[in-house]
């Protein structure tokens, strides 16, 4: 038992056990760190994700918008010729006639 002591007292003197808490206390700050990091870089891709999609759904709705206006054109040239059509039945009966 008196040799326990003498070693208990050996480790607590050359300063082991101080060794020992600050390497432990500095894995739970460097954790603690890795912890912070990850978080940051969770935040950093969140707003750079919801650019993208503020980016994405602008283009998104001009294109809709100009889908709408496409649509638009291409029924006034059908109604076109369709009013050429027409013309063109009218001038080519009289010709027959």
């Amino acid at each position: 038992m008196n040799n326990y002591i003498t070693l208990l007292a050996a480790i607590i003197g050359s300063g082991a056990i101080a060794t020992v808490i600050v390497a432990y206390m500095g894995r739970d700050k460097t954790t603690a760190e890795a912890l912070v990091a990850h978080a940051q870089s969770k935040d950093i891709l969140t707003q750079a994700t919801e650019r993208a999609v503020s980016i994405l759904s602008d283009q998104l709705e001009a294109a809709r918008k100009r889908i709408d206006d496409l649509e638009a054109e291409v029924a006034a040239l059908h109604r076109e010729i369709e009013r050429l059509i027409r013309q063109l039945d009218v001038v080519t009966k009289g010709k027959r006639d």
